[in-house]
């Protein structure tokens, strides 16, 4: 038979290793700041680094960089308490500027572009829909690499985004 000093232990020992596990789960999953959302992104792919980041809506959009020059966007949705949690990643494994899709709460749509270059100074981006033609120029902050647009709640919106750099070089 087990004396009671020591099934009060295993008891003890149980809740410990249980509080551990769920601290353990809510720290990978919550990120407080740049260095936990870096740390998130490396569980899903390996050598990812955070190069750009912009705040829409207080959802976080993160550039970023991996496998020696890849790019991709993450974002990261607001939870109740001031943290962020992942939401979706877009990776790509080539050069082209990526585009991407953000839909938050109260029927706010927007388009995400990056392109992994630090001398840009502007985008210009085209938005078709409904028979519409929309175009939004954005100047951009040298070392800034993502613009955002808001868009109208519509499906089948046609997207181009072309970025320029410094020289006037057209990226499409």
């Amino acid at each position: 038979m087990v004396s009671k000093k020591v099934q009060i232990a295993l008891i003890i020992t149980a809740f410990t290793v249980f509080a551990a596990a769920v601290y353990y789960s809510i720290s990978i999953t919550e990120c407080k700041d740049l260095h936990d959302r870096q740390r998130r992104l490396n569980r899903i792919k390996d050598d990812v680094v955070i190069i750009d980041e912009i705040t829409v809506d207080s959802y976080i959009i993160s550039a970023v960089e991996y496998d020696g020059g890849k790019e991709g966007l993450a974002v990261f949705a607001p939870l109740k308490n001031g943290n962020h949690k992942f939401q979706s990643g877009h990776w790509k494994s080539d050069e082209d500027i990526i585009i991407d899709y953000l839909f938050v709460p109260d029927n706010k749509h927007y388009i995400i572009a990056s392109l992994n270059r630090n001398d840009l100074v502007r985008a210009e981006i085209e938005l078709k829909y409904d028979g519409k033609t929309d175009e939004k120029k954005i100047n951009i902050q040298p070392g800034n690499m993502i613009v955002c647009v808001g868009h109208p709640e519509t499906s089948g919106v046609t997207v181009n985004v072309v970025f320029y750099d410094i020289n006037g070089n057209r990226y499409e």
